[in-house]
């Protein structure tokens, strides 16, 4: 839960990993935890070399196993991020994303998140959501990598400008499906919205047309079609509802920057070199590596405004 909690308050962990000794949970079923000894041991030979059952099942531990797993390296990125002096430097980095790619590799196949789960009427409601969920605690690991990355000077070849869009991409509903709770509004700000700020960079200070993204979904018109309906479903979370006024607030900001983009009369290819904002609307994230809208801010370099 902290490993949750955390990006959304900014303070560290409740208590890290390196005082804990807990094991992963065993991937068998809930019941087969409360059966007798016997029926329990035949449960875990029947796990995999790595811990994973071999009933190529989703159990609720299946769920906890993974999501602990990729709640591991999230701990090692927090403490980078949080620390008051530089604890890393940029081959850790590039070594904890190395290591975040093969952990979600190792997953089951069944376990992992497949695109054409999104059109499988053959998966289940359940199953969909719980896959939905790791793939975005995945690529929220990786958005958090790829921001360190330039932080500490890496230089960025599209990266994150591909994690940010996957994130809104899978967050959002398709305009044909009903409308998330207002839980959906909580994952829209831990995980759309802070993409929704590096898209909207790239509209801003364009670089797609000198150098056009290696995945072929990524485009100007896709990214303003993700970001309009990134601005829909925020207008439809009440101002008193959970994370009301940060949702509006976003909402405000994405919507200026689409004003300004289809309203521009100069080429896409000539961008303006400043920003002309009221700055009255902020999004006041309390983790930074959330705020992917520190250029909505008049203190903010021009000379920083860019995505690269």
């Amino acid at each position: 839960m902290s490993m949750i909690v955390t990006p959304f308050t900014g303070r560290p962990p409740l208590l890290s990993k390196r005082f804990c000794r807990t094991a992963l949970p065993l991937d068998i079923q809930d019941d087969l935890l409360f059966s007798d000894t016997s029926t329990l041991r035949k449960a875990v030979g029947r796990l995999d070399e790595r811990g994973w059952n071999t009933d190529e099942a989703m159990y609720p531990s299946t769920r906890i196993r993974a999501r602990a797993i990729l709640g591991s390296i999230r701990e090692e990125i927090l403490e980078i991020a949080l620390s008051n002096n530089p604890v890393a430097t940029i081959d850790t980095l590039l070594e904890l994303r190395a290591r975040e790619l093969q952990a979600i590799s190792e997953f089951p196949p069944w376990v992992r998140f497949d695109p054409r789960d999104l059109t499988d009427r053959t998966v289940s409601t359940d199953l969909f959501a719980a896959r939905l969920v790791i793939q975005l605690e995945h690529l929220q690991n990786l958005f958090f990598i790829e921001r360190l990355l330039l932080r500490y000077g890496h230089s960025d070849k599209g990266d994150l400008l591909e994690v940010s869009y996957g994130l809104v991409d899978l967050t959002l509903p398709e305009p044909d499906e009903e409308l998330p709770t207002s839980n959906g509004s909580m994952k829209v700000m831990a995980y759309a919205v802070p993409g929704g700020g590096i898209l909207c960079l790239e509209l801003l200070k364009p670089t797609l047309h000198i150098r056009p993204h290696r995945d072929p979904r990524i485009t100007r018109s896709s990214i303003i079609q993700k970001l309009s309906l990134l601005v829909g479903f925020l207008n439809w979370v009440s101002p008193s509802g959970p994370n009301g006024d940060l949702c509006n607030d976003a909402k405000s900001v994405i919507q200026r920057v689409l004003d300004q983009t289809l309203n521009a009369t100069s080429s896409i290819h000539q961008p303006s070199a400043v920003i002309d904002w009221d700055f009255s609307t902020q999004v006041d994230f309390d983790f930074d590596l959330l705020d992917t809208f520190d250029w909505n801010r008049p203190d903010f370099p021009a000379s920083q405004q860019s995505n690269q």
